[in-house]
């Protein structure tokens, strides 16, 4: 199959700049298709539809969280929820919690989802490792 490994990137407010910087090394990866609200959303789309619809096509959905989000009051647990709604009965679509620093996972759904630490030393490389085993299992061409 041909067509970029699809990754949706789920995150607070409070972690904007982090993400951007995520979406920034992603999109420069050329088999690899990030959506991200600001990149994405184009003005008069209805962005609920439109998340919604990204969320349901992704291969992966990183959730990213960090110290400043875990306890976050803003959209973010509503965007969690719906991930977890939509993708609940897809099991194809696999969930990470993308942990931006040391932060637990204090929201109860996030405590079953595998954890990544993308603070960690070589984690960008771990992250492109995991993410090309997922094109293969997909099979995904990533030539």
């Amino acid at each position: 199959m041909t067509r970029p490994l699809r990754v949706f990137l789920c995150h607070a407010v409070k972690d904007k700049p982090a993400v951007r910087t995520l979406y920034a090394f992603l999109k420069s990866v050329p088999w690899i298709e990030p959506w991200l609200d600001e990149e994405n959303l184009r003005p008069a789309q209805d962005w609920e539809f439109e998340i919604s619809k990204a969320i349901i096509n992704a291969d992966v959905i990183f959730i990213c969280l960090s110290t400043a989000s875990e306890n976050s009051e803003d959209y973010f647990n509503g965007a969690v929820r719906r991930v977890l709604r939509l993708t609940g009965g897809m099991p194809e679509t696999i969930q990470i919690v993308l942990c931006l620093d040391d932060c637990a996972a204090s929201f109860e759904p996030l405590q079953k989802l595998q954890r990544m630490d993308y603070f960690a030393p070589n984690a960008q490389e771990r992250l492109l490792e995991f993410l090309r085993s997922r094109a293969d299992g997909l099979k995904i061409s990533i030539s």
